[in-house]
């Protein structure tokens, strides 16, 4: 199988990002995303699970707006240690390290 990208490009880039990392309403995708996101959640009730989950910002968003509880998966080691140390999110819910 070909790779779209390595794992070490992941954990080159997630080495650079300030965490935490917040949903900024202020900037147009992620207002846009999040109005969708709140829309079609917004009656759900459980668990929310989000793929590719570093650095945590949506996972905390959806969780503090619509009390969902967040687990997410994470490819890179580096993104899911970064997720799991720095982010809002409870660090048990952010698993990874799956060699796909």
């Amino acid at each position: 199988m070909d790779r779209l990208t390595e794992d070490t490009f992941w954990d080159r880039y997630w080495e650079n990002v300030t965490i935490p990392s917040c949903v900024d309403l202020k900037f147009s995708f992620d207002r846009c995303l999040a109005k969708v996101l709140l829309e079609q959640l917004k009656d759900k009730r459980g668990d929310l699970f989000e793929v590719g989950c570093a650095p945590g910002r949506w996972l905390a968003f959806l969780s503090e707006c619509l009390g969902l509880a967040p687990h997410g998966i994470e490819y890179s080691s580096a993104g899911k240690e970064l997720t799991k140390k720095k982010s809002r999110v409870p660090p048990a819910s952010v698993v990874g390290d799956h060699k796909w």
